[in-house]
């Protein structure tokens, strides 16, 4: 049965990446997919983190500064 769960799961994620990045598909249908997708809590920018702290501070890069 979780087999069964866990192939589903993947069919649906895979029909949704297919919608996303198929050039034919329109607008309004990605725009769905991504409302549903958040309705739902499984919209990429609702994933779990695990250390959320680190998104709080900039990370110091010196090498690839943009400061003259």
């Amino acid at each position: 049965m979780k087999e069964q769960e866990r192939i589903v799961a993947e069919a649906e994620l895979q029909e949704r990446t297919d919608l996303m990045f198929d050039p034919d598909v329109g607008f309004a249908d990605k725009f769905e997919a991504v409302m549903q997708d958040m309705l739902a809590g499984r919209h990429t920018s609702q994933s779990n983190i695990p250390n959320p702290d680190s998104l709080k501070e900039a990370t110091d890069n010196e090498e690839n500064s943009t400061e003259e």
